[in-house]
Formats: C-alpha cells, structure tokens, sequence
C-alpha cells in the first residue's frame, strides 16, 4: 500500500471526511470549558464542490429548555464576527475597480475622503494603514460616552446606519493614538477590533451613498448566490450571518478570482490582479505586516494561508495556491448565546480543531488531489503515498 495509490470512495471519504472527527474531539476538549462548547460546524471545500459540510453536537438554542441535536446538513445561518471585516477590503477593492466611481487608492490619505479626519492625529494615515491595523488607532476602541452612544442610536434611527456611523468615527479620530505611534509612519501591528472597518466602511458608504450592509448584498451575496447571508445592522466589524455553504462560496471565489478563472472574474468589476493585491501580504516602510487588506496572511508548510478569524468561535483559511476553503464555526443563529463574551474560553479548542481539518486534507505531500471528472456525489479523493507516510483514518 505505501507505494500505490490508494483511492477512496466519495460515500467512505464522506464518513472519513477529516471534518467530523475533529469536530467530536473539539466538543470532547469544550465540555470541560465553562460555559462548555456544545455545538460546532466544519465546511471544506474546492473548486469541485463541497467536500464536508458538517455539524456535531447539540445545543440550547433560544427560548428552549433543553438542548436538541444540530440539523444535518447544516442549514442554520452561522455567526462570523470579525470575518466581517474581510468584506470590508473586498468592497473597498470593487470601489477601486469600479472605474464609474471617482478615483480611489488604498495609497490615498483619510483626510481626502473624510472630512473628519481633517486636522486629527490620522489625517495622512492611508486606507491601508487602518486595514491592516497600522494606523495607532487604539485596539480596544476609543472611548465612548453614554451621550456619544445615544447620539449614534438616534442618528441610526434618523438618518440611517451611515449617518450613526459618522458619530463614531468622529469619536474615534478625535481620541489620540497610540503613545509614541505616527499613523503613516508606525510598522507596528496593533490588532483594531471595531474602530479601523468603522472608518473604512464610512468612506466606501461616503462614496457610493449606500450603506454597508446593502452593499454587501449587491456587490457581493447576490453575484455568488450567497441568499442566506446578512451583516446585520451593516455592521463592518461583526455583522455576517450566513450558512456555512454560503460562506463556502465566498470563500471559493476568493481562491477562483486568485487563480485567474474566468468565472470568478465575470462575477464582479475585479479582475485578476485585485483578487492577488486582496490575498497577498503588504510592507510597509519595508517591514511585513501579518495583515494587508483587511485580510490575515501566515504560512504553513511553505503555503500562503488568507483568512480571519471571529470571536463568534469561528475562523475561515483560505489556500489559494492549492484552491481549498477551511471553514469551522461554533455559533449557530438560534443559539441560545450570542456574543463574544460568551464565546471567548472556546478559542483554543476552536482553533486546534481548524489545523487538524487543514492537516487532514492536506496531508498527501500537502497537495491532495480532488478529482473533479464528475458530480460531487462521485468523486474520489487521491493521495500518492510513501513509505514514510503513514496511512490512518484522519488522512483519507
């Protein structure tokens, strides 16, 4: 066997589909967590079609007095949290492409396009010094009083989720940065969780007049075919809500449009060249920065890996060079929970699970070849063995 191919049925690579077991063993690690971790869903995916779409355990979902199993397959919108985020770049990058809008750079200072920062401590930091948290804005958020707060609500009510979003952003530039830190000059990461996509958001909604979660909708979901997907209450740092199959597909032409494939292209204004500049890893002033256009980029084996975590318990790895989707969530929308404080003792547990399935279908030289000569029903997945590789359950 160690010298042959070995060959796996589509239905037997399904049982064995290096998304289940993990899964169970990360339920197993939760159970001791407090609260515990009941529930969580797995989705892989490639050029091809899905290869696991998953859900274990069982949960308290809202209003129930009792826990009941997840639904197989799992049709239940999921929570993203800051995975958000990423579609912020994306549309900031369409905005670019769109050649009937005006002008815009990633290069471009904050004070061309928001007044706002006119005068404030940030006004030449550059759309990518926020997107990739170099900007000194403070991590946690600038402060923000029961007024201030009150005036958000009530300009969200009046005049829409851009005009609450003006309030904050003001807020934000008007706070000082980080101590000893020059938002054009500074090549220190300081991860952003809310503040950055705030302003990035309000630029894009400056500029096309829509509000973020409608252009999420248009520019985005309904091109791919994303029909449960939402960011509620257009909010750029920890809105979107959606199957994992859907988030499967924005995962995929992400990693298409990477590839240069012409139906990714022919699905937006990007073209190739965008696809690369969103997954690729950025310097500034010559130094590498772990996240670029509001993407996250590491290394595994030698292979770029783009995604995002979210503190929903959840986290999406992209390879584009060997076009595969690693999708694992943990918040189910009926859940009986639903914020990140709750959620936060899972994320070891979280994310050992997410490199197991990474390892589990990438294991035959790193390059597991899933043959697309047919329906997703009927394929095979081919790993080329050696004999120093060792066959088990988990690399089939």
């Amino acid at each position: 066997v160690a010298t042959k191919q070995h060959r796996v049925p589509f239905a037997m690579s399904r049982l064995l589909d290096g998304v289940t077991p993990f899964l169970h063993e990360m339920l197993a690690e939760g159970a001791s967590l407090v609260p515990s971790l009941d529930a969580g869903g797995g989705l892989v995916r490639n050029r091809c079609g899905e290869l696991a779409n998953v859900a274990v355990g069982s949960y308290q979902r809202s209003g129930a007095s009792s826990k009941t199993p997840v639904v197989n397959p799992p049709l239940v919108r999921w929570g993203y949290a800051s995975i958000t985020k990423t579609l912020v770049g994306v549309v900031m990058q369409m905005l670019m492409a769109n050649e009937s809008l005006p002008h815009i750079s990633w290069n471009d200072k904050l004070l061309q396009w928001l007044p706002l920062a006119v005068g404030t401590a940030y006004e030449n930091a550059s759309l990518l010094d926020v997107a990739s948290h170099t900007a000194c804005l403070i991590p946690d958020g600038a402060p923000i009083s029961e007024a201030t707060m009150q005036e958000i609500y009530q300009q969200n009510y009046l005049g829409g989720y851009p005009a609450g979003r003006a309030v904050w952003v003001n807020n934000t530039l008007q706070y000082p940065p980080l101590s000893n830190c020059i938002p054009e000059l500074n090549t220190q990461t300081n991860y952003v969780h809310v503040d950055g996509v705030q302003i990035l958001a309000l630029i894009e909604e400056t500029i096309t007049g829509v509000d973020f979660g409608t252009l999420t909708k248009s520019l985005i979901f309904d091109p791919l075919g994303m029909s449960s997907a939402e960011v509620q209450y257009a909010n750029p740092a920890g809105g979107l809500w959606a199957t994992l199959g859907d988030v499967g597909l924005y995962g995929q032409w992400l990693v298409d449009g990477y590839k240069n494939h012409p139906d990714a292209i022919a699905k937006s204004v990007l073209k190739h060249q965008d696809f690369v500049d969103l997954m690729s890893p950025i310097k500034k002033h010559g130094v590498d920065q772990p996240t670029g256009r509001t993407f996250a980029m590491y290394s595994r084996h030698g292979k770029r890996v783009v995604g995002h975590g979210g503190c929903l318990g959840a986290t999406l790895n992209l390879f584009p060079d060997d076009d595969l989707v690693v999708l694992v969530a943990t918040t189910p929308e009926d859940a009986a929970w639903g914020t990140c404080d709750h959620t936060a003792p899972w994320a070891g547990a979280m994310y050992t699970a997410s490199i197991q399935i990474i390892g589990a279908f990438t294991a035959c030289d790193r390059r597991p070849l899933h043959l697309c000569t047919g329906p997703v029903e009927g394929m095979t997945r081919t790993c080329k063995l050696t004999d120093n590789f060792p066959l088990e359950s988990s690399t089939l």
